[in-house]
């Protein structure tokens, strides 16, 4: 199994060249032993990956990669002739392009002092461990809401790209990519490399600029429902449009009433000019708004793609002692580090139109 981790512990309990029998002898200072601690971080850091790959937010918008590469059609499309017994028709062959999916390992250091750890009580580690999840948490988040806001291309050896290899983000004219784009054509609409899915005006946030961007993503053959991603921010914007209907509560018992609509949890509402399913997204900034269509959690044919090492079907996060330092018999876990990899990119360049609410285009930032 390559990639993420390499030789690591992920399958045991226990770290590699750390003695359980050892572990089991030495205590903090409630008597938990050391080997309770291992498993307290263990199951946490593989409690916050199954949460990230779960979550319906980004499961809604995304699907996992293990591929460097995604390739896709572009310009014109194959046409039918009439057939004659006497000619053999010509031969066909549809154009394709593509681009790379960046992959880049994050790591976080642990570790405690012998001295500190005959001395501490388990609610001072489990506050550590709790930080390690909170900024695990924080890093996917970051990483996954910040590619659908940026029209900038990824590239560099940094970034598993390499020095020639570019990560580019949705439809976007030729001068703003490395990687030009003419999307296929779809009922009759034929596309130029200047095709745009950025788009900025300091009116930006109206329903009908929202009926134009849904447009912009039916003309390429994604039907509604979509989804649309906004800030808390620009919550009562969106709550003002005339043709905004809110989402019954679940908990709630509500009587017949067009003021209300079902939605699956995670929704605030439904906009019915555009279909679109709104989302209130924690950490997407003010001012933005992302239009896409989803075709499910972890769909191959959701915008996004998030890339792990070979081999691997998720995203995951896994601890072990810092392989610089080694493992000392008197403190095994004292240079622990916490180690991921993966990368964010865009998968079908078609499928989002992002909005920033302002005079001219700027790449957002989540948090």
């Amino acid at each position: 199994m390559a990639s993420i981790g390499g030789r690591d512990t992920r399958d045991f309990v226990v770290w590699t060249g750390v003695d359980a029998s050892q572990l089991l002898k030495e205590q903090l200072q409630d008597g938990t032993n050391l080997l309770t601690v291992t498993n307290l971080l263990t199951g946490a850091l593989n409690g916050v990956a199954a949460e990230i790959n779960s979550d319906s937010v980004f499961a809604s918008a995304m699907s996992a990669a293990d591929s460097p590469v995604v390739s896709y059609r572009m310009g014109t499309g194959f046409s039918f002739g009439d057939y004659t017994e006497y000619s053999r028709p010509p031969r066909s062959r549809a154009e394709v392009d593509g681009h790379m999916l960046p992959l880049k390992p994050y790591d976080l250091g642990l570790g405690w002092t012998w001295n500190y750890l005959r001395n501490a009580y388990t609610a001072q580690i489990e506050a550590d461990i709790a930080n390690t999840v909170d900024a695990a948490r924080r890093l996917a988040r970051t990483k996954i809401l910040g590619r659908p806001l940026q029209r900038t291309d990824d590239s560099g050896a940094a970034k598993g790209l390499g020095s020639g290899g570019y990560s580019p983000g949705f439809a976007t004219t030729a001068a703003q990519t490395s990687v030009d784009f003419t999307p296929p054509e779809y009922a009759g609409n034929t596309f130029a490399s200047t095709h745009e899915h950025y788009t900025a005006a300091a009116t930006s946030f109206t329903s009908a600029n929202l009926i134009t961007d849904m447009k912009n993503l039916r003309e390429h053959g994604h039907v509604a429902p979509f989804d649309l991603w906004i800030s808390s921010s620009d919550e009562a914007t969106v709550r003002a449009f005339s043709d905004f209907v809110s989402a019954t509560d679940p908990i709630l018992t509500v009587g017949s009433s067009s003021s209300v609509v079902a939605l699956p949890a995670g929704y605030i509402g439904y906009l019915t000019g555009s279909y679109a399913r709104v989302r209130v997204v924690d950490g997407w900034p003010q001012s933005y708004w992302w239009l896409f269509k989803s075709y499910g959690n972890s769909s191959m044919q959701n915008p996004l793609k998030i890339r792990v090492g070979r081999g691997e079907s998720q995203l995951r996060f896994v601890a072990f002692p810092d392989p610089a330092q080694g493992v000392s018999p008197a403190n095994p876990l004292g240079t622990l580090i916490t180690w991921t990899e993966f990368g964010v990119g865009v998968g079908d360049r078609t499928n989002g139109v992002v909005r920033y609410n302002s005079a001219s285009w700027a790449d957002g930032s989540a948090s």
